[in-house]
């Protein structure tokens, strides 16, 4: 998973799924105290399904800070989980 600040107030995120089961998402951490915030509010077509690759957007940031983000992953298998990405920094344009 990736995060880019793209654009004044935007950061994208390009996710891919490499599980054949499950989805996979991006969320993030926003402001001093970190509120937590899906990128595109979880729409259905910000998540990955199996073997997707998906570039998803979380606007309306403000300009100049910075959030912290990761993705995760559930895997429906009997031996699978959700595991997630480590967490990043990311500068807002």
């Amino acid at each position: 998973m990736t995060f880019t600040g793209t654009a004044p107030g935007t950061v994208t995120a390009t996710l891919h799924n490499p599980n054949s089961t499950g989805q996979c998402w991006a969320e993030a951490g926003i402001g001093p105290e970190r509120n937590h915030r899906f990128f595109a509010d979880g729409a259905p077509g910000s998540l990955a399904d199996p073997g997707q690759t998906v570039t998803t957007k979380l606007e309306g940031l403000e300009s100049g800070s910075t959030i912290t983000a990761r993705g995760g992953c559930s895997d429906n298998t009997a031996t699978g989980g959700i595991p997630m990405s480590e967490t990043v920094t990311v500068q807002v344009p």
